[in-house]
C-alpha cells in the first residue's frame, strides 16, 4: 500500500504553508499551553485569525466550493491540520459549529 500524498495534495500543502508563512500572527507563540478562550482578548485574537483563514480561503476547507469551502478530500484535510498543527496556530473560534454542525 502506498501512503504518499499525490502531486495535488502535495501542492495544497505548498499553497497552505507559503500562506502561513505570510500570515500566521507574529505574537502567537504556543508553548502547549490553551490560553483562556473566555477572556476578551484571548476571544479577539482567535477572532482575528479565524478571519484571516476566511480571507484567505482558508476556512472550511472540507466545505463544498459551493458553500465557500475547497471541496478538500480527507487526505487533503489531514495535510491542513498537519501544516496547522507544524506551526502551531493560533485555534479559530467557533471549531464545534465549523466541524460538525455547519459540515455540508
Amino acid at each position: 500500500m502506498d501512503f504518499k500524498f499525490n502531486e495535488e495534495d502535495e501542492a495544497l500543502r505548498r499553497d497552505f504553508r507559503s500562506w502561513l508563512e505570510k500570515n500566521l500572527p507574529r505574537d502567537w507563540h504556543d508553548e502547549g499551553e490553551l490560553h483562556d478562550p473566555d477572556t476578551k482578548e484571548e476571544f479577539e485574537r482567535r477572532r482575528a485569525w479565524h478571519r484571516k483563514l476566511y480571507d484567505g480561503g482558508w476556512m472550511c476547507i472540507h466545505w463544498p466550493k459551493e458553500y465557500g469551502g475547497r471541496g478538500a478530500s480527507l487526505l487533503q484535510q489531514v495535510i491542513y491540520s498537519q501544516e496547522l498543527d507544524r506551526v502551531k496556530a493560533p485555534p479559530t473560534v467557533n471549531f464545534q459549529g465549523i466541524a460538525r454542525v455547519g459540515r455540508p
